[in-house]
């Protein structure tokens, strides 16, 4: 869902599986995600997540 997003926003056909950056973008910006979470839930979901960025 988020791919073809990425891959029409700089031009890139949505639709040819050989251009790796769309893919790696979105695949590096879940594990980011999933990381920031990881880390919240080991930390007892304290400091909320929004505070987190400021540290």
């Amino acid at each position: 869902m988020l791919v073809p997003e990425l891959a029409r926003r700089p031009g890139a056909d949505p639709d040819r599986p050989e251009e790796p950056r769309p893919t790696a973008l979105v695949a590096a910006a879940l594990a980011c995600a999933d990381a920031a979470t990881a880390g919240w839930v080991v930390c007892e979901l304290s400091p909320w997540p929004c505070c987190l960025t400021a540290q």
